[in-house]
């Protein structure tokens, strides 16, 4: 290979980043992919320029490919694009390319990718640029095909002001489009790749057009263009973010280009019913073919935006101006799985998904009529047996008034019934008060399920059965307090890993029966966000999918639950949130404390850094904690049965065989916790199939895992399985369809 063609230094030697091993690079093409001769994992590569040592690829495009880079002189990662070698001589590709780094220094805005410096290796140029972790909106699109109301206009806020900032120095972007829109770690999105980039407005001769499921009329016409052109892409990706699809389609390239000139885009309410009047006003006028009849300038798009964010979402109509904050208070880091980082050079179109009808919300299915008759069952036998014990009373009674002699109450057992089990029985009529008789031997006391218990009086020395063996009781450090989430006991015996890379738990642990429901959030944030300075509020929470909504100012803000939305999982809360919510937890809930407990949080840099704890220690340790369950109790949670043969083993669905259980997945609309009462797992919990993406404290590098599958349109069963795991969420990404659950630790004496 020449040396102008190479791009970078070779570096013969890396430690393989699984296994640790020292592995020779020599022989290897530089940033290729290579496995390790010891465990066989993939390794990267790498190259050095500079102070600048290339250690990842994030994505190629037609004309340049990105690199992820640590910046060894101020110890930060960073992104680096590269021309393409065979573009070098490319007079156009060239321009473009330079007028992307004109277009980045000449701004300086909090939603616009910041250039750090720009540099050539050999004959080939490079930009320097801030490194955006969180993916792009058509990785975003790409997983879950639409998203809330409120995020995809918290995120056009977003791109609005940036694109304002630009339009102040003269910037036209060209090119907006949701692979060049990326959401940092913070869920705030950040404009790049402005290749298409012009000072001022000019024609279309002779630069690119764009993306043609983004492109505005006058530039296919080839007249002149202006901040409204960008105004009628961002509408356009506005569209693609709310209704799942691009606002035109045909089977050619040139079929959409003609469609952006000549057709009308349909109201966005006939794909998504549900979305509010002021949204779909906003992006009918962005859409509109004629520039003069859009927006004349970012202050009145912007106005409109946020008033139509208040009404979608009414706890964000006190959002302050500015657009971060905007973001922040009713979209705040709202991102969900991205499992890709789409390159900023990346100009491929992306796929466009077809408009399929809305699943209508998934009710609960009444009781079977078995289920009424063996009620009806019990019921009467309970009465009945209460009713001959009334009857032997009142003849002894009427045969012999004499004082009786000390007597002892006692009562029926009371049975602990699953929440999510038959809807309670009526109890029986009260009967007439019993007068002491004298010592009769009392029938045998029958236990049933869902009898009520009646206290019944008895002679002082009636006879007693042999008392039954207790059950062992698991250790003071699992015992379940009064108020707190309820829990299930897994157990201590250990079990094996399995095929799908999870390994065993061999402590006893509590866990979350159900997913945290609204209910519960609520209460957390009544009692620890008056003033909200983490944002553990989102504004979905008060939307389509929500359950709460936050009323008051800054300092003294109040929340209060949906009707109807008590029991459901709370969605819109970030890995971040749920450890506060653990934290709050562990300090007793009176405190409101959600800095430390179970989790340490030291403020670093725009983000946070946490300690996670050791779970074996704190299960035998004194003091019980609160945690987010790790990958591994999670999976032992859902999956493993100890009682099957053979000293226990895994649901069959757990792999690739079997049939999935009943559960809330792919119905657009979650359900209240506990739903599907016969599909608990092995230890008694519920909905780990289903209803919620479940976040598990597990760290992947910077990012987090979520299991389980979800209510949401675009998941399927293959969600369900335990060999599915996204682990690519920055942890302050939020989405409607993101809950979790406690596990409990620790407290033996």
């Amino acid at each position: 290979m020449p040396d102008d063609e190479r791009f970078g230094r070779r570096i013969d030697r890396t430690a393989c980043s699984s296994c640790g091993r020292q592995v020779d690079l020599s022989a290897a093409a530089p940033l290729s992919t290579v496995g390790c001769p010891v465990c066989g994992a993939r390794l990267f590569v790498p190259v050095q320029v500079g102070n600048f040592r290339v250690i990842a690829l994030l994505g190629k495009g037609t004309t340049a490919t990105a690199y992820r880079a640590v910046d060894q002189g101020l110890d930060r990662e960073v992104a680096i694009k590269v021309m393409h070698f065979q573009h070098r001589d490319d007079e156009d590709a060239m321009a473009r390319f330079l007028s992307e780094a004109r277009a980045l220094a000449a701004l300086r805005h909090r939603n616009v990718v910041r250039i750090f410096t720009m540099g050539r290796e050999g004959s080939l140029p490079y930009l320097v640029m801030e490194l955006v972790g969180g993916g792009s909106i058509r990785g975003l699109i790409t997983r879950d095909k639409f998203v809330d109301e409120t995020l995809g206009l918290g995120i056009a806020i977003g791109v609005a002001e940036g694109l304002r900032a630009a339009h102040a120095v003269g910037i036209i972007h060209g090119d907006i489009k949701p692979a060049n829109i990326l959401l940092d770690e913070q869920g705030s999105p950040k404009i790049v790749d402005f290749g298409l980039a012009r000072f001022g407005g000019l024609r279309m001769e002779r630069e690119g057009m764009g993306t043609p499921y983004y492109v505005p009329p006058e530039r296919i016409r080839q007249q002149d263009t202006d901040h409204r052109s960008d105004m009628y892409s961002l509408g356009a990706t506005l569209f693609h973010l709310l209704a799942g699809q691009a606002p035109f389609d045909g089977k050619t390239v040139k079929d959409v280009l003609l469609a952006h000139v000549r057709r009308q885009a349909r109201d966005i309410r006939d794909i998504r019913p549900f979305l509010g009047a002021k949204t779909a006003a906003v992006v009918a006028r962005l859409l509109q073919k004629d520039p003069a009849e859009r927006y004349p300038n970012y202050d009145e798009l912007l106005s409109d935006l946020r008033i139509a964010l208040a009404r979608a979402a009414p706890a964000a109509a006190d959002a302050p101006a500015d657009a971060l904050a905007a973001v922040h208070a009713a979209a705040r880091q709202a991102a969900p799985v991205i499992p890709t980082m789409a390159s900023p050079a990346d100009r491929s179109p992306p796929a466009i998904a077809r408009p399929a009808a809305t699943a209508a919300p998934t009710k609960r299915s009444p009781a079977k009529p078995t289920d009424r008759r063996l009620r009806k069952i019990v019921l009467a036998l309970v009465v009945g047996l209460l009713l001959v014990i009334a009857g032997i009373g009142a003849i002894v009674h009427s045969l012999r008034r004499r004082e009786p002699p000390k007597e002892v109450a006692w009562e029926l057992p009371r049975p602990s019934l699953p929440r999510p089990s038959l809807p309670p029985v009526q109890p029986a009529p009260s009967l007439p008060a019993l007068q002491p008789a004298p010592a009769v031997p009392a029938p045998p006391v029958v236990e049933r399920p869902a009898a009520p218990a009646v206290p019944v009086h008895v002679p002082a020395t009636p006879p007693q059965p042999p008392p039954a063996p207790k059950p062992p009781e698991p250790p003071p450090a699992l015992q379940q307090e009064k108020g707190y989430p309820e829990t299930v006991l897994v157990g201590s015996p250990g079990n094996p890993p399995d095929s799908t890379g999870f390994g065993a738990v061999n402590y006893a642990y509590r866990i979350g029966k159900y997913e945290v429901t609204n209910a519960q959030y609520c209460e957390f944030l009544n009692a620890v966000a008056a003033e909200d300075p983490h944002g553990l509020y989102h504004g979905g929470m008060a939307g389509e999918y929500g359950g709460i909504v936050r009323k008051g100012q800054d300092g003294q803000y109040s929340y209060s639950l949906k009707e109807g939305m008590e029991n459901k999982p709370v969605g819109f809360v970030s890995w971040y949130d749920a450890l506060r919510y653990a934290n709050w937890l562990t300090n007793g809930r009176e405190n409101g404390d959600t800095e430390s407990g179970s989790y340490t949080f030291v403020r670093e840099g725009n983000g946070w850094k946490v300690d996670l704890p050791d779970h074996a220690a704190l299960a035998t340790g004194r003091a019980p904690k609160w945690v987010l369950a790790s990958e591994n109790e999670w999976y032992k949670a859902a999956y493993y049965d100890p009682g099957k043969p053979g000293g226990g083993g895994y649901w069959p669905f757990a792999g690739r065989s079997d049939e999935p259980p009943p559960c809330n997945i792919n119905t657009n609309a979650p359900s209240d916790v506990g739903s599907f009462a016969g599909a608990a797992s092995a230890c008694g919990t519920f909905d780990q199939n289903g209803n919620m993406w479940e976040w598990n404290e597990t760290r992947h590098g910077g990012n987090c895992g979520v299991r389980g599958g979800s209510f949401y349109l675009n998941d399927n069963v293959n969600h369900l399985r335990a060999s599915t795991r996204y682990v690519s969420n920055p942890p302050g990404f939020k989405f409607s369809n993101y809950g979790f659950r406690v596990v409990l630790l620790g407290g033996t004496k």
